[in-house]
């Protein structure tokens, strides 16, 4: 349930409204990371200038290279059902709920919605997931190699399919 005072109480915990955004750069090999803030955000629709921002870059450059985010909060779902996860991102974007590893994507997507279930740059395998109503834990990762970065994450009921989904499909920031 949300409160006026701007939080979610999930069962035994409650926590802020939005999301939580960890920035870290790393080096070239992305095999060591270093913290750089954590800033509370409101969706996982990220442009260019935004993720710039998180770095405290201005601008619509490119900016940060060698960086990830992890976006942490809780999903709310008003109905129980089947749902697929799509994105548009650049560069790569991995998807845990409820502590489960749910998709992922190692590729740029560019401007094309792309369905997180079928990556044809992986083994990754995912099926539609089960969600009940309420709230959900979510992380979402989000890598940048070199150049532009962007992450915009939407989601479904199960048989949508990528080419009906559209902008109006991300999800909103009272999803969180």
């Amino acid at each position: 349930t949300s409160s006026s005072e701007g939080s979610v109480v999930t069962g035994s915990e409650t926590v802020p409204n939005g999301l939580i955004a960890h920035c870290y750069t790393s080096n070239s090999s992305g095999t060591s990371y270093s913290y750089v803030k954590s800033e509370l955000i409101s969706s996982i629709d990220i442009d260019n200038i935004s993720f710039n921002a998180l770095f405290g870059i201005d601008g619509d450059v490119n900016g940060q290279d060698y960086a990830a985010i992890d976006f942490e909060g809780y999903l709310y779902v008003a109905s129980s059902g089947n749902y697929s996860f799509y994105t548009k991102v650049d560069d790569r974007i991995s998807l845990i709920i409820d502590d489960e590893p749910v998709a992922y994507r190692t590729s740029a997507t560019g401007n094309s919605w792309v369905d997180m279930s079928k990556d044809s740059g992986t083994t990754s395998d995912a099926t539609p997931t089960h969600l009940s109503q309420g709230y959900h834990k979510i992380r979402v990762r989000l890598w940048e190699i070199t150049g532009g970065a962007f992450i915009h994450l939407a989601m479904a009921d199960e048989g949508t399919g990528v080419g009906n989904i559209t902008d109006s499909d991300i999800i909103s920031s009272s999803s969180f």
